[in-house]
């Protein structure tokens, strides 16, 4: 009798290291009270579970990757505090002083992220997305913020 559309609901997921985990409890709710996400978009941390997300992961799914995952399978180097903190400093006073260009990128590359996230995306891109996701990140040379949306959300 009546046609009610329901209002499209969208899920923006924010960064924060290891807090991302966060958003695993947020989306077992959803899951749970049937509210279905149209749109997802995530930066840092939450661009990770954005696109499992838009690739049709389950909460559950997700909740299991982050348990079962080991510090090591992620990071290429286990630093610790001091190092990171001089690193930091260094990297101030390289920008600072416009030298950074003479010296070799980063302590963590993101390389061992980077293969764990492939072999759990199984070759699916942005253009494989069930739901229309964008990703927000940073040009580190420009500061430039970078926009990466699968097709249905152009």
């Amino acid at each position: 009798m009546f046609n009610h559309k329901r209002p499209k609901i969208g899920l923006a997921l924010s960064g924060g290291g290891l807090r991302g985990v966060s958003h695993i409890g947020i989306l077992k709710v959803f899951a749970a009270e049937n509210i279905p996400v149209d749109f997802i978009a995530g930066t840092s941390a939450g661009s990770i579970f954005a696109a499992f997300v838009s690739l049709g992961y389950a909460p559950e799914q997700l909740e299991t990757l982050a348990t079962q995952v080991h510090k090591r399978q992620l990071f290429d180097s286990n630093l610790n505090v001091t190092i990171l903190l001089w690193h930091a400093a260094l990297d101030y006073l390289l920008r600072r002083f416009s030298i950074w260009s003479l010296i070799p990128r980063g302590l963590i590359k993101g390389q061992r992220l980077e293969y764990y996230l492939n072999t759990q995306y199984r070759g699916k891109t942005l253009a494989d997305a069930k739901i229309p996701v964008a990703i927000l990140a940073t040009d580190i040379h420009t500061g430039e913020s970078i926009l990466f949306a699968s097709p249905q959300t152009r």
